[in-house]
């Protein structure tokens, strides 16, 4: 699959609710995925002007809207300093393709069955 244009997709299994994906593809160099800690790293950023996104799968519109600055990188800062994100959501489960609930699985009986 080919993620040409920017923005995010969202992936479902149609047989297994638990299967998903977010890709989230950019038109930039300049991204960061934190670590265990919350800690994000963006290497290579030249000096300049830049708007800093945040993104993560349970936010709303609303608060990635609101965590949006204009920020400016030089030599004598080596970091941002601190984005608090709010308390993340829940989502709620996909449907399956025909806009139903998944079924329930089976007590004792394996998730994934090879054909």
């Amino acid at each position: 699959m080919l993620f040409d244009k920017p923005g995010i997709s969202y992936i479902f299994c149609n047989i297994h609710a638990e299967m998903s994906a977010v890709v989230v593809a950019l038109n930039t160099p300049y991204y960061g995925i934190s670590d265990h800690q919350g800690q994000v790293t963006i290497p290579r950023v030249l000096p300049g002007r830049y708007t800093l996104r945040a993104w993560y799968e349970t936010a709303v519109p609303e608060n990635l809207n609101a965590m949006t600055r204009e920020i400016t990188i030089d030599s004598s800062a080596p970091t941002l300093g601190v984005l608090h994100l709010p308390t993340p959501g829940v989502l709620p489960p996909h449907k399956n393709m025909y806009g139903h609930d998944y079924p329930p699985p089976t007590p004792g009986e394996p998730v994934y069955v090879k054909p």
